[in-house]
């Protein structure tokens, strides 16, 4: 069993950022756009945009535009709209200007896409390093089924193209008021697309649950599974100073953990590395204000775990 004990005072905090930016692979500043939670119904398609800054300089985002490739053959005839939902943004984003959607295609290529004015450094997000920000939830209804047995095919557009939106990030750089455009030609943006499902298939599909059962405050020992594999136990709870995470793991790798107060504001993330088999994280709270506060753990895979628990 692997033991790891975090201080998460500001001093050691900052230290252990440090360390995870040291070794992410990225020596400058990068950002990863990621679609993820895809789902459908037999008109509609919603996913989730996702912002990850993964380099090693600072960076608050002023704004974002991205487009998504998709393979016509879904539409069946059909016409698409394409929407944002009301207050799905993040709330550190909220500052961000309104969104502008469209649609659009060409020859060979059709289009949803997504791009925002740029927002002064006064009303710019900060992108703490290795932590996922939300911009939103999307989605695509059809005025007809889709295809039956149809795919998607999801892609982020990463080069320039007449007619087409290229997926960009403007940022200011080191708490400066200068402006960078980080894109993927110039490798410092990284796109990744979850699976998506079968659109309308013929056949019953397999039903897959990538988030755990949530585990309540009158119940802090009731643990949730991270997948068929690994389960995760927090205690106290209430809690005093410290809280243990046992969980386990079904190989070798990361965790990270994030805790939030009730509005969503960032106020601890810590990043482990994990044996195979049972391990042991303890994170100090003992500078959070009394009150409730959310708990979450996150796999490579993306969240899996979440908890609400009491500090005192």
């Amino acid at each position: 069993m692997k033991t790891i004990k975090i201080n998460t005072t500001k001093k050691a905090y900052a230290f252990f950022c440090g360390l995870l930016l040291s070794i992410t692979g990225f020596s400058q500043e990068h950002v990863t756009m990621s679609l993820k939670n895809i789902t459908a119904t037999s008109n509609t398609i919603e996913f989730d945009l996702y912002i990850v800054n993964d380099g090693s300089t600072s960076l608050k985002l002023s704004a974002c535009s991205y487009g998504v490739n998709f393979d016509p053959a879904i539409l069946n005839g059909g016409i698409i709209k394409y929407a944002y939902t009301e207050d799905s943004r993040e709330e550190a984003l909220q500052g961000l200007t309104s969104f502008s959607l469209a649609k659009a295609k060409t020859i060979d290529v059709h289009q949803v896409r997504m791009t925002s004015m740029p927002s002064g450094y006064v009303h710019a997000a900060e992108l703490i390093p290795e932590v996922p920000f939300k911009v939103g939830r999307f989605t695509m209804t059809n005025s007809v089924s889709w295809t039956p047995n149809s795919y998607p095919s999801f892609s982020f557009m990463e080069t320039k193209k007449i007619g087409l939106t290229t997926t960009q990030i403007v940022a200011y750089k080191n708490s400066t008021n200068r402006l960078l455009a980080l894109t993927p030609s110039a490798q410092t943006v990284s796109t990744q697309v979850d699976q998506s499902p079968i659109l309308n298939p013929t056949q019953p599909q397999p039903v897959t649950t990538s988030v755990a059962q949530q585990a309540t405050t009158e119940n802090p020992e009731n643990s949730g599974l991270m997948n068929n594999t690994q389960q995760v136990t927090v205690y106290p709870n209430p809690v005093m100073e410290e809280m243990t995470i046992d969980f386990t793991h079904e190989r070798m790798g990361t965790v990270k953990i994030q805790i939030t107060d009730l509005h969503g504001r960032l106020l601890r993330h810590v990043q482990a590395n994990t044996v195979k088999g049972m391990n042991k994280l303890k994170i100090d709270l003992s500078e959070l204000a009394r009150g409730l506060y959310s708990l979450r753990v996150f796999d490579d895979a993306g969240m899996k775990y979440s908890q609400q628990f009491n500090k005192q």
